[in-house]
């Protein structure tokens, strides 16, 4: 028995193929306990680092998530390295180079929500180009497909912010110091134009709460996808962007 696992897909230098390769079953527990020893989960989804115009960019499908990066790498990114040069003769990944070190991580809390904006703006954007005629509905459906995971990573970053970032757990407190109840229908009809970063994070984390409260009495709302696929999430992330830009 065999199963297809995506290989750490490192583009350096620019013209290398991406390459996939088969695991027997018997190394495919050995590389999942390594994945999950390594920390992988607790990665965020997206590492950009900005300031190198070329370099090394990088992606791993891991449990229903994605996880991306350019020029930027987590904590365990190394180890993981090592493990699939070693494991699988990987004479490529070999040397001595420390990508963790070589070229150091500064995103914070916002950073790593904004970095989801371009993947939510497109999907939100997929049925008005299909009602502007741009593409046919087979083109739609294909693009919703590409994208149908992108509310499960944005839950997972989030998850991850409050796991770093415990003020994020009371965001009650932050909605109510801004003037917003934890209501859905008021949070959805929120003027964000003037809110703070930290109202905006605070917004999403609340639907997502509000979800899998609901979901915990088996009654499935949806409201944070929901507000992913009509573009009430990529407008929250354009105002992230907008506030982001004036800290620089």
């Amino acid at each position: 028995m065999q199963e297809r696992f995506s290989y750490l897909d490192m583009v350096n230098p620019p013209d290398e193929p991406r390459r996939e390769f088969e695991i027997p079953h018997s190394k495919l527990y050995k590389l999942r306990e390594e994945l999950s020893r390594i920390g992988i989960p607790d990665w965020y989804c997206h590492y950009n680092n900005f300031n190198v115009l070329d370099g090394s960019q990088w992606s791993l499908f891991y449990d229903g998530i994605r996880y991306e990066g350019s020029n930027a790498f987590p904590k365990g990114f190394d180890e993981l390295r090592m493990f699939l040069k070693e494991e699988f003769d990987f004479q490529d990944l070999a040397g001595e180079r420390c990508y963790e070190d070589g070229l150091p991580l500064d995103m914070d809390a916002v950073d790593h929500i904004i970095a989801h904006a371009g993947d939510v703006s497109y999907f939100g954007s997929i049925d008005e180009r299909l009602a502007d005629g741009e593409i046919d509905e087979e083109e739609a459906e294909v693009e919703r497909a590409q994208f149908l995971s992108e509310p499960l990573r944005l839950e997972h970053d989030l998850r991850l912010v409050m796991r770093d970032y415990p003020a994020y757990c009371n965001y009650e407190i932050i909605l109510e110091n801004n003037g917003i109840k934890a209501d859905m229908e008021e949070l959805l009809d929120q003027d964000v134009s003037k809110l703070s970063a930290e109202c905006i994070i605070a917004m999403m984390i609340a639907l997502m709460i509000f979800d899998h409260m609901a979901a915990a009495s088996n009654v499935y709302l949806n409201y944070f996808s929901s507000a992913i696929y009509d573009g009430t999430i990529a407008k929250w992330l354009n105002r992230l962007e907008e506030v982001s830009f004036k800290r620089i």
